[in-house]
């Protein structure tokens, strides 16, 4: 699931010339949904949009959620981020999600971003011609992806248990105790180790 979220000062849609949603100060999210999206997408980047601290303090820092400014959110439906590029010139939307899949999970996404954030959350209409005007405030534009976060760390607890299975092995060896063991206050190390044996030269009598 991927989002692009712009920070604005005015957004709204329009659908067959009639004004559909329009909002204040607060941030336009344009939604793309894949193949393989799941309730734990939806969650994650929910979690993650409603606490953004993007707008600015008196100070001029990026220090202030959509909350803290009483924000709103325009959600829009956009299959084409997730066009695929690398082959010929006319993009290819092979894992953008269908509408019988994408559908329940749109509007699942607008309910639980409305659930995290307290804020009013406005939107267009999924699969419709729509026409998006927007006001942004930076510019400040951002882009997130729940696929990048969840496969970052997958890599991330691969790689720790490799290390910590080689670790065993040494400590097997060596009495090496892991930097995990080393943390562990009741770890107490193997009574017997097996140490290698000194290489052995030969004499000729």
């Amino acid at each position: 699931m991927r989002v692009v979220i712009q920070r604005v000062t005015s957004a709204s849609v329009t659908i067959d010339d009639q004004l559909k949603s329009s909002i204040g100060l607060g941030l336009l999210v344009l939604l793309g949904i894949e193949t393989d999206d799941t309730v734990e997408d939806i969650e994650w980047l929910c979690g993650k949009i409603s606490k953004l601290r993007i707008f600015s303090d008196e100070n001029g820092n990026m220090n202030l959620s959509i909350a803290d400014v009483n924000g709103e959110f325009l959600v829009i439906s956009q299959f084409t981020l997730h066009a695929s590029t690398k082959k010929g010139n006319r993009p290819s939307f092979l894992s953008a999600a269908r509408p019988e899949q994408a559908i329940p999970l749109y509007e699942k996404f607008l309910s639980q971003l409305e659930n995290e954030s307290g804020r009013k959350v406005y939107s267009g209409e999924f699969g419709a011609d729509m026409k998006v005007a927007l006001l942004n405030d930076g510019p400040v534009t951002i882009w997130m992806d729940s696929k990048v976060n969840s496969e970052s760390r997958d890599a991330l607890r691969s790689k720790f248990y490799s290390l910590y299975s080689v670790f065993r092995v040494l400590g097997s060896v060596f009495c090496v105790q892991s930097p995990y063991q080393q943390l562990t206050t009741n770890h107490q190390p193997p009574k017997k180790c097996i140490s290698p044996k000194p290489n052995q030269q030969s004499t000729s009598g």
